[in-house]
């Protein structure tokens, strides 16, 4: 994906010659991740019976070798106890190698991470990752930011996690443009719209 700055590129400065034309724009990798309780109906990564397992998986992509950065400027090396430091709608900087790191400004509930789109990709450039806490329907969900596309580590860490009760599904961020697309559990569990691929045990990665 291209981060663009809210409001669009309608006052971005004209390339002044033929070189910037032709100098790749940068790319970044974002992933979303939620979860939805089907018989408790409560929606939200945190909110369901299966969110510790749902949680280690995911820090075991991101926390080896790490440190997280918070927005109040303190750090820690442990992800559990980093993110429940992250007021919702925050975020907190995956501290990655030595590189010079400043902290993600405090967002609130009410912002979002397109009004800040030069201090995330700057912190992404530097090879780190960046981590929002998303207030969900209940509890909270996950948005991660990359410079490099890590589907595969997650897809290894997710795949052994499914079973009879817990499904997984791997969404096209593209074609999901509304909230009813986003929930299409509640409407379309057995046939899922184009976009969205069940991951099963023998599914291969590729």
């Amino acid at each position: 994906m291209v981060l663009q700055p809210a409001g669009g590129t309608s006052n971005a400065k004209e390339a002044s010659s033929l070189e910037d034309f032709l100098k790749p724009v940068p790319t970044y990798s974002r992933f979303y991740f939620t979860a939805t309780d089907m018989d408790t109906q409560r929606y939200g990564l945190s909110a369901t019976r299966h969110a510790t397992l749902l949680r280690d998986a995911f820090r075991q992509v991101i926390e080896s070798g790490t440190s997280f950065l918070l927005s109040d400027g303190t750090t820690s090396a442990n992800f559990d106890e980093a993110i429940d430091r992250v007021d919702e709608g925050d975020a907190m900087v995956v501290v990655t190698g030595d590189r010079q790191v400043t902290p993600f400004p405090v967002i609130g509930s009410s912002g979002s991470f397109k009004d800040h789109i030069q201090e995330l990709t700057s912190l992404l450039d530097a090879g780190h990752r960046v981590v929002f806490k998303v207030k969900a329907h209940d509890g909270y969900d996950l948005h991660l930011f990359s410079r490099d596309n890590i589907y595969r580590d997650f897809f290894y860490a997710f795949q052994p996690l499914i079973r009879d009760d817990l499904r997984f599904f791997s969404i096209n961020g593209k074609k999901a443009r509304s909230e009813r697309f986003f929930y299409f559990e509640t409407w379309s569990l057995h046939r899922p719209p184009h976009g969205i691929e069940e991951v099963f045990p023998e599914t291969p990665y590729y």
